[in-house]
Parts: C-alpha cells; structure tokens; sequence
C-alpha cells in the first residue's frame, strides 16, 4: 500500500495515497476509503478548544456516556490509555448500530490532550469479520499520527 504524509493543522500523519480526503465543520481532516469488498470505511480528525482545568479524564467519561445514551446496542470493546509521538491520550474501541444506515459500525477513537486543544481521532467501519485488514491500516495512520514540534 502506497502511503503519503499528510500535513494537517499541528500535526502530521501517514495515509494510504488512494483514499480521499476533505474537511467539514465536523472534522479538520476525514479520510474516506476506497469502496471495498470489506464495507465503508472512513478516518477522521477533530480538534476543538477545551476550557483551562478539563482533563482527558473527564473528557473521555463524557464522551462515553453520551455514546451510550445516543449510539444503540453500544458496547465497549476496549478502553485505556494510549500513548505515541511524545503525548499521552486515551482509546475507546467500541461498536454500535447506525439506525439511519442500517449498519453495525466498528469505532475506534483516539483522543490527545495538548495545549488546551483535545485532538479526537475517530476510525471507522462496518462491524464485520472481513474488516481485518482496514483495522490494519487504521492501525498504521494512528501510530504514525505526531504533532508538529
């Protein structure tokens, strides 16, 4: 798989050169996949300002508990800490059925508390058995996730 480094803003990463990337209001960076035997799959990056004082701590129960209260059938998978390139974060891996979709989706988030700014990093697929090998590259972009010095 060809990868090439994209450069966002404060930070950087490796993504495979054939998915597509734009941003929204939602996501400074969303990288989406190319239609695959394996389903949707999508890759996205969020900064937001938090207020001086808000731990990760907090930040990750929140957002659990709003996952719970508003994603069906949720279920964690895993949750930690996750540390790479210099920072410490926290990982939630979960699935949950998209009612609008009609699909089980498979999560994995990543989130990083730098300087006042929580960076989410959210990967995306259809919850199936043949998903093994975007779990892979999921993998690939998190671990070659760094902020810029």
């Amino acid at each position: 798989m060809d990868v090439m480094t994209f450069q966002g803003p404060g930070f950087h990463l490796n993504v495979p050169t054939n998915w597509v990337v734009f941003s929204n209001p939602q996501f400074q960076a969303m990288f989406v996949a190319p239609p695959s035997p394996a389903g949707r799959a999508n890759f996205g990056i969020a900064l937001r300002p938090v207020s001086e004082g808000t731990e990760l701590s907090q930040i990750s129960t929140t957002a659990r508990k709003m996952q719970e209260k508003d994603y069906p059938q949720f279920h964690v998978i895993h949750e930690g800490d996750y540390s790479t390139a210099g920072a410490t974060g926290f990982e939630r891996i979960y699935t949950w059925h998209n009612d609008q979709q009609d699909v089980d989706l498979h999560q994995r988030q990543v989130m990083f508390l730098t300087n006042g700014v929580l960076t989410t990093i959210t990967a995306t697929r259809e919850n199936r058995e043949d998903a093994a090998t975007l779990d892979l590259i999921f993998g690939a972009m998190i671990e070659s996730f760094e902020f810029n010095s």
